[in-house]
């Protein structure tokens, strides 16, 4: 829900409260490293969600796996905990980030006390976060506010930008990868899935951000998105029958595969970018094997 004026001034019911929220929307980021790590902690918030639905494992606690056009991210919330928001079915998360030296001053606790009265007023499960990029701040300041089951809200520790990222998030973009997954490729495909957030409006669900992504990368991103029924049977019947098929599914209109005759591997994707043209071959004379699928996919991408 958005906070309107009337429900700001109702529920916080101090003096000063509405024009103090209107400052920090005014106000803005004031430097580059603070939105650096903003973009940092958003790629991997959405490479964490889009993994959870990948494997249907919940992302954390009680937060269940969701298909992406069920969770809204939004970077600059008109809200006094502002600079991202992430919306799922059970919980509304707000992050505030915070880089450099700082404190637990009364600044940063008033708009989590005023931030924390909204988010109660409006009745959905919530949480309250602040992220550093200091791992000693992280162990120094006091736990943020929470109305969420346990456990209670987190001060979060992230990598600073002048770190490269972990391995492990690394790996997972490598779950969402479709080709060739060397080490040069796993990077170029994070730097799509930031450039996609990045081209976006800051506002939009991640099934969005995920399909402007997985064009950016050549459709070799997964998107998780729908995939025709008959579509769905003919991969179906080709993996009961085909030995040489490792893994073989469709994600929306590109195929993804990894292969082994005994003597060879084969692994990557085929974006089919003619559909109507192998949607008329395939049901004119339906692919028996992997390969007579991955050929008929490749003849049907426009030249």
């Amino acid at each position: 829900m958005a906070f309107t004026d009337e429900f700001i001034e109702t529920t916080i019911a101090e003096d000063g409260a509405l024009r103090r929220l209107q400052n920090k929307v005014t106000g803005g980021k004031s430097n580059d490293t603070g939105l650096q790590f903003e973009a940092r902690v958003m790629v991997e918030e959405i490479v964490k969600h889009a993994v959870s639905y990948r494997f249907d494992r919940p992302v954390e606690g009680h937060v269940t796996a969701h298909h992406p056009s069920a969770v809204l991210l939004t970077q600059g919330v008109r809200a006094y905990v502002d600079d991202i928001r992430v919306e799922t079915p059970e919980l509304d998360r707000f992050l505030q980030l915070k880089t450099g030296n700082f404190a637990w001053d009364a600044d940063i606790q008033t708009d989590f006390k005023y931030q924390g009265k909204l988010c109660t007023a409006a009745g959905r499960p919530f949480r309250l976060e602040l992220v550093v990029d200091n791992l000693l701040k992280a162990t120094q300041l006091p736990k943020s506010k929470s109305q969420y089951r346990a456990p209670e809200a987190i001060v979060r520790w992230t990598m600073p930008t002048t770190l490269e990222m972990p391995p492990s998030f690394f790996k997972d973009v490598e779950y969402l990868f479709t080709g060739v997954a060397t080490k040069r490729a796993i990077e170029i495909a994070s730097w799509c899935l930031e450039l996609a957030w990045t081209k976006s409006n800051r506002h939009e669900l991640l099934s969005d951000t995920l399909g402007r992504a997985k064009e950016l990368a050549g459709g070799t991103l997964l998107a998780f998105d729908a995939t025709s029924d008959w579509l769905s049977e003919l991969i179906a019947r080709i993996r009961a029958t085909d030995r040489e098929v490792l893994k073989l599914f469709a994600d929306g209109r590109t195929i993804v595969f990894d292969l082994d005759d005994g003597e060879n591997f084969f692994t990557g994707s085929v974006h089919i970018a003619n559909w109507c043209a192998f949607e008329q071959a395939a049901q004119t004379a339906p692919p028996e094997t992997a390969r007579e699928l991955i050929v008929m996919a490749t003849e049907g991408v426009a030249k």
